[in-house]
């Protein structure tokens, strides 16, 4: 119990502590050293994050300001690297957000996004800054780059799995927003990815219901049918166990929405 309880204050110390060190200790001089290449650089900061992750306290914190110097040197040093720069934006903004500095993160994404323009990169950098915006309660410019990330993920043409994070993410902040037709309409592209399974197509179609039912009965009557549909076609579908396991789910969770949407 006491051991519990010390982790659990040491947490709450580091995470009200870290926000403001990053700001304090980011520029500390002499923190980073030019490597030979930016490669070189960002390795370099991988590194740190590394040590970091095993290191105490005091150390984590020193550690943490190298690596965002790292990081931020890769800007500064080749700036006509587009990758590598659009590489450490990402790398800032996913150790900041990680520590709960979400204006740093933002500060990284948006200095990368101008980098990754015209890349496959850009759609995760947009996507980043939806939802850092979104979490320090800033709906306007997080829909702004939750749609940039929807429109250059069409134009990068990305795999599922990096698709379906976009679309479902930002299926999620509209019905965060109180949207459920923006929403629906993602989570619907979501299941018309090529290479979506069953599984896939029935855990969209959960989300879809969770909002159909927020709009009309007629919608809900509609959603509800393919969601019908797609029980059938898992049950005539070969499944492994784990995927059986969470077709059970699913459908034990669209059951209690069903019931609840009842008058």
């Amino acid at each position: 119990m006491r051991r519990q309880l010390a982790l659990s204050l040491w947490i709450l110390v580091f995470a009200a502590f870290v926000p403001s060190a990053l700001e304090a200790q980011v520029s500390v001089k002499g923190s980073a050293v030019p490597a030979p290449s930016a490669d070189a650089q960002l390795a370099q900061a991988s590194r740190l994050w590394q040590q970091m992750d095993r290191a105490p306290l005091p150390q984590k914190l020193d550690l943490l300001a190298q690596t965002m110097a790292n990081l931020a040197l890769v800007r500064k040093q080749w700036p006509n690297d587009k990758r590598a720069v659009a590489r450490s934006g990402i790398m800032q903004a996913d150790l900041a957000a990680e520590f709960g500095a979400l204006p740093k993160a933002i500060d990284g994404l948006l200095e990368a996004l101008p980098a990754a323009s015209k890349t496959d990169m850009e759609p995760g950098v947009e996507l980043r800054l939806g939802k850092a915006y979104e979490q320090i309660g800033n709906a306007a410019e997080a829909e702004k780059h939750f749609l940039g990330a929807e429109r250059t993920m069409h134009a990068s043409h990305l795999n599922r799995v990096e698709s379906e994070d976009i679309l479902s993410s930002t299926g999620l902040f509209y019905s965060r927003q109180q949207k459920p037709s923006e929403a629906i309409r993602r989570f619907h592209e979501a299941q018309r990815l090529p290479g979506q399974d069953v599984v896939n197509r029935a855990t969209l179609q959960l989300q879809v219901l969770r909002e159909a039912v927020k709009i009309n009965g007629e919608t809900s009557i509609q959603e509800f049918a393919s969601f019908d549909d797609l029980m059938a076609e898992a049950q005539r579908s070969t499944l492994g166990h784990g995927d059986a396991a969470l077709i059970a789910d699913v459908q034990k969770d669209a059951k209690s929405v069903r019931e609840k949407s009842k008058p």
